[in-house]
Order: structure tokens, then sequence, then C-alpha cells
């Protein structure tokens, strides 16, 4: 029935300053920028006259997908915490958690600890918050 997750999408106050982090910093690749507005839509979402930007950015095999509301604008809820009920973060799998630890740190994204942690199964973690105050995880695999 199910084969697998499409995509996750964050709903962004500012597309150019979170395609900073993603797209420049990160190095993700930007696949699709494209506006959504209309009848459909506004069914679809069940939101009044909705228009919204939209970009897929590829990572790896899949897409994270950045969306900004041009309107109707929302309530600002980003800053869940780690025991908030809700989708409270998302995980990038890296190479090397330290190199991807200081390029995010030395880009101005203080992450919750000085350095990347090593968990009990020797999983290096680490978070930090996007621009809009999303809690982004790194986690690279034991060797």
């Amino acid at each position: 029935m199910i084969h697998g997750i499409h995509h996750p999408c964050i709903c962004v106050s500012d597309m150019e300053r979170s395609l900073s982090l993603y797209q420049e910093l990160l190095g993700l690749e930007k696949v699709q920028d494209m506006i959504f507005e209309g009848e459909m839509i506004e069914k679809l979402l069940e939101l009044k006259e909705p228009k919204f930007r939209i970009v897929h950015l590829k990572v790896g095999d899949d897409i994270l997908e950045l969306m900004e509301f041009i309107q109707p604008g929302g309530e600002d809820k980003a800053r869940l915490m780690a025991n908030d009920l809700g989708i409270t973060h998302f995980c990038f799998r890296v190479e090397d958690a330290a190199e991807v630890f200081s390029k995010i740190q030395e880009a101005g994204y203080p992450f919750s600890t000085d350095a990347p942690v090593t968990t009990p199964t020797g999983r290096k973690v680490g978070y930090f918050r996007d621009p809009d105050g999303n809690l982004v995880e790194i986690l690279q695999e034991p060797h």
C-alpha cells in the first residue's frame, strides 16, 4: 500500500532566507520553484484565496519541500520543543558530522551542544534551528 514518503514540508516565513541555508549552505539542489493559487488549491487546503510558493530541494533520492505563503499568513508555531506533540524535527544524514556541524555553526546557526554528540548506538548527532526556528538534526551513522 504505502511504499515511501515523498517529502516533508516546512512552511517558511522568507523563502530566500531559508534557501540561503538549505540550498546555498547545505548544498541541496533546487528541482522545482512554483507559485500555486486558485480554486482547486483553495478547496484542497481549505483556505480562503491561498497563494504560496513551493520550492522542492533534492536531498539524495528524497525531496524537502519549502512552502512560503504569500496569502493568507499563518500562525508561527515553529519553535516546538523535542517533547511537544506534532512533528518536532527532521534529520539529515551526513558523512562527517563534525565538518557539517562546523560549517553550520560558522554560518551563525548555533547548535544545542558544543560538538556533535555520540549516542549509545554510535551515531554522531547535533541539533540546530533553521531561520524560522524549526529544529533540524544532523546524523552520522557509525562507520
